[in-house]
């Protein structure tokens, strides 16, 4: 997207801690909405459909959710962003998680028989229709929790759910444009992304930048139809997606990546409201 401006003038812009000015901070819900189109309009078109994010704290990082458990657990923290930041800028801290995340993928857990039928048979890749599992049920998960994958929507409303969900303070809706992301279009099965990890373990720069799967063929899966996901791989655990990002975006001319469009307190009830007109429960999106 064109480097954008807000829709209003009472609309903030701050920054976002990434040295640019990606955080919007409308007045009120209403103002927000507006703004939520605004952006999503300036995405859309050229062949190409934003992916929306929510998250039901705005000080929360883009990170996937084996970054988090892995910082968590190992370093007892209760919330994970206090990792001290030399700490997790260093190359050590990336080849550490990678390698346990490796542990997890590849040796203490595999795609059932059944999946690597399909594969032969329907294509569908069991590498990623494995860890979409592991996204959609994470309390059957184990050990460390989670995936190199974030989920993302092609619903703002889907995401705004997200970031309302339970908050008690501002939440934040990301809003990313996947075509000024460059060469980053899933082309390969997550099989293939596994080794690539594998031989880059030891590497540094890492194995890329993140990845967008949201292969043609999937396995039928009530919770990811009712969500419209699409995921996005974390290839370098140094730095979160919007870190990665905006070294992306040192190469862009007036262009942009995201945005994150924060949900202002006090507006859940009303943001409950909205999303319960348009018929977004939890009975839907999380389908049983």
């Amino acid at each position: 997207m064109h480097k954008l401006s807000p829709a209003l003038t009472n609309t903030v812009t701050m920054p976002d801690g990434y040295g640019g000015f990606h955080d919007w901070c409308p007045q009120d819900f209403q103002s927000f909405l507006v703004e939520l189109r605004h952006i999503t309009e300036a995405c859309s078109g050229r062949n190409s459909k934003p992916f929306f994010r929510g998250h039901a704290n705005d000080r929360w990082s883009l990170d996937c959710t084996f970054v988090r458990s892995f910082i968590e657990g190992i370093f007892s923290l209760d919330d994970y962003q206090k990792l001290n930041r030399q700490i997790r800028r260093s190359i050590n801290f990336h080849q550490s998680v990678l390698s346990l995340f490796l542990l997890k993928f590849g040796v203490l857990s595999s795609p059932s028989h059944e999946a690597l039928g399909l594969e032969r048979t329907e294509g569908i890749d069991p590498w990623f229709e494995l860890m979409k599992h592991s996204q959609q049920y994470p309390e059957k998960d184990w050990g460390i929790m989670g995936t190199c994958l974030t989920d993302w929507t092609f619903s703002p409303d889907i995401a705004l759910y997200f970031a309302n969900d339970g908050r008690i303070g501002p939440g934040a809706v990301f809003i990313c444009e996947p075509l000024e992301m460059g060469k980053v279009l899933q082309v390969k099965k997550m099989a293939e992304v596994l080794k690539l990890m594998q031989e880059k373990i030891f590497s540094n720069p890492s194995a890329g930048v993140p990845l967008i799967f949201h292969p043609k063929i999937q396995a039928p899966h009530p919770r990811a139809a009712a969500q419209n996901p699409v995921y996005i791989a974390q290839m370098d655990y140094r730095a979160d997606l919007a870190d990665a990002w905006l070294t992306q975006e040192s190469g862009l001319v007036d262009r942009q990546i995201f945005i994150k469009l924060i949900l202002p307190n006090g507006s859940q009830d009303e943001c409950d409201m909205y999303l319960r007109k348009k018929r977004i429960t939890s009975e839907v999106v999380f389908p049983v």
